[in-house]
């Protein structure tokens, strides 16, 4: 079969989406399909050479993508204007799509694709799944943040909705890694004519050798920005009673903020952007992961990447979270309540028979999200 993938972003760049975009085209490859990208391309960046793989990239317009954080929140929203009704890019995926005629068309994040790009597939009549990642069809910011909920519930958020119902009708399959995220869009009329099923995002090469020793060191993976809440697991640190270790890995527009929280904390490290085999390392041998997300978060990778590192969690009770960690998998607390992080914390080292039995379970659960059972279960549909 001939698929194609298509994401505003490939890794290097990008994170925990483009992290599965990863998976799923090489195990598409090993399972003998051949598999080509459409992406953005920005201006000062080669796109990677991804063998076997033709990567198309749209510069143009899309390229502004790379750099929209920096644009002023005014001119942002002309910018989220232009890319729901990108025609550029719709033609050039319309050309593309006749070029390769692909039997399939799986869709991720569309943010500098352009969100006309569903009506290019059907036009050239090629089945369609759309993997959810985000909240980005519901809120133009793709963040939903605690406490403030009723985001998407504003008369522009609804406006936003409406355009975006009319855009994607009627994908053939949505893909959807969390209930908690599915529900959410369907609940706004999303996707309420298509087939949709509930698909932890898949994971490759699960089997780990566990011969390091476990350290003292806690850990929090991911980008250091208001809505991960890094900071205030810094802040709560800062307060414990028992003096713990932890490392920050990652990067973000609050590492100073971070680092100036730390100075009272000899026991708090920085350990920058490492890559992801730096990143098992540090889980092997970590105390566990602490995800403290303020914001609603789907299925976070540095989970998955724990699961299959033998590494306790502790998360946030948030969003696709607690679906990760139900079955006595993780630990759970309230976002942005530093009293119950402290008390998950003590219950953590105080019932040490319990976290052994939550490792073993973590480990079972991890091996049904193989990139072999995804597949299957995807392209049978």
């Amino acid at each position: 079969m001939k698929i194609c993938i298509i994401n505003n972003l490939i890794r290097p760049l990008g994170s925990g989406t483009e992290r599965i975009v990863e998976i799923v085209t090489n195990g598409l490859i090993e399972k003998g399909h051949k598999v080509f990208i459409i992406t953005t391309k920005p201006h000062d960046i080669d796109l990677p050479q991804i063998n076997m793989v033709k990567i198309y990239g749209l510069g143009g317009f899309s390229s502004s993508f790379y750099r929209l954080r920096e644009i002023p929140l005014f001119f942002r929203l002309f910018w989220h204007l232009i890319n729901i009704f990108n025609l550029s890019n719709y033609f050039k995926v319309n050309r593309i799509l006749k070029k390769e005629k692909p039997d399939l068309v799986i869709t991720n994040n569309l943010m500098g694709v352009g969100f006309l790009t569903h009506f290019a597939i059907k036009k050239n009549q090629i089945k369609h799944y759309h993997i959810l990642h985000d909240v980005q069809l519901l809120h133009p910011s793709g963040l939903i943040i605690y406490g403030k909920e009723k985001i998407i519930d504003s008369g522009l958020a609804k406006i936003y909705q409406t355009i975006n119902r009319q855009l994607f009708l009627r994908p053939d399959l949505i893909i959807s890694p969390s209930e908690w995220l599915l529900k959410l869009h369907l609940s706004k009329g999303l996707f309420t004519d298509s087939k949709n099923i509930v698909l932890p995002n898949p994971i490759k090469n699960f089997e780990t050798t566990e011969t390091a020793v476990r350290g003292d060191c806690f850990l929090c993976v991911g980008q250091v920005e208001p809505h991960k809440g890094i900071v205030f697991t810094i802040e709560t640190f800062n307060h414990l009673e028992k003096k713990l270790k932890l490392s920050i890995i990652g990067s973000g527009s609050q590492i100073e903020t971070a680092k100036e929280k730390a100075k009272v904390n000899p026991g708090i490290s920085f350990l920058g952007q490492v890559d992801h085999e730096a990143i098992k390392d540090f889980m092997l041998t970590g105390k566990a992961l602490i995800l403290p997300s303020l914001c609603y978060e789907n299925s976070p990778t540095s989970i998955y990447e724990a699961f299959v590192c033998g590494l306790p969690v502790i998360g946030a009770n948030i969003g696709g979270i607690p679906e990760l960690l139900n079955d006595k998998c993780g630990i759970l607390f309230e976002p942005g309540n530093a009293e119950d992080l402290k008390n998950k914390i003590d219950w953590f080292f105080d019932h040490s028979e319990e976290v052994s039995e939550m490792i073993e379970k973590a480990k079972k659960k991890i091996k049904t999200f193989d990139v072999n059972i995804y597949l299957d279960n995807i392209l049978k549909n």
